[in-house]
This record gives C-alpha cells, sequence and structure tokens, in this order.
C-alpha cells in the first residue's frame, strides 16, 4: 500500500495542480497525518481503486472533494472524519452515490455523519447533481 508522505503531499497540494497517484491502486493518510489540513482536493485519481484513512489522520478535516476514479471504492475511513461537513464526489459512476443513499445505499454507515455529501454523475448527456443528504 503506498502512504502519501507529508514531502510528497505538500508539493502535491501546495503545488498548482494535486496529479494523484498515477499506477498505484491504493494510497493512504496515515495516523498523525496531516493535522492541521482542513481541506482536501484529490482530483485525477483514475487509476485508484481504495483509499485508505487511518485513526489519527486528518483530524480538523471539513471538506473533502473526489474527482474522477471510476474503480474507487467508497473510502471506508470517512466515518474517522469526524469534523468533516462537506463532501463532493464528482465524475464518479452512478452506482457510487446510489450505494451512499440514506434509504437502501450500501454504504451509508461510512458516510451518514457527513451533513453535506454531493454526488455528480459521469454522463455528459444527463449530468447528474445529487445531494445524498
Amino acid at each position: 500500500m503506498g502512504g502519501l508522505g507529508k514531502t510528497t503531499l505538500a508539493k502535491k497540494v501546495y503545488g498548482n495542480k494535486w496529479s494523484g497517484p498515477r499506477a498505484a491502486d491504493d494510497s493512504c493518510f496515515a495516523e498523525l497525518g496531516f493535522q492541521k489540513l482542513k481541506k482536501l482536493l484529490l482530483f485525477n485519481l483514475k487509476g485508484l481503486k481504495t483509499l485508505n484513512i487511518h485513526e489519527g489522520a486528518l483530524p480538523v478535516l471539513e471538506r473533502l472533494a473526489i474527482q474522477p476514479s471510476p474503480q474507487m471504492e467508497v473510502p471506508s475511513g470517512i466515518h474517522l472524519l469526524k469534523t468533516l461537513t462537506k463532501i463532493d464526489f464528482l465524475d464518479m459512476p452512478i452506482e457510487f452515490g446510489c450505494s451512499m443513499l440514506p434509504q437502501d445505499g450500501q454504504n451509508y454507515h461510512i458516510d451518514e455523519h457527513v451533513p453535506n455529501v454531493f454526488f455528480h454523475g459521469t454522463d455528459a448527456d444527463d449530468p447528474t447533481v445529487l445531494s445524498l443528504r
């Protein structure tokens, strides 16, 4: 599993844009990582399948945006981000968004504590924007 160290992520966050992992299937935010980060925007993650967030990582994160990662599973560590107030999933498959619906989504428990969750679908002919809360 590839971890994102402070130096590596700092270059990507503070540079012009985050280019994201290209060859890796997974990335990890380790325990005690990024103690002051409030906004995390993850873009161009087309090869990413899993994003692991460990307990103690990103303790003051308020906003998370992920775009696009067509093969990505719902990051299970989102439930550990207690200060999160908004998540945007952009250009993700409709099945991904449906899995987080309160009524019958199998992944709803992962982000149910987040008051604002938005899903922006991938269909260019019918752009879907769903507020999941």
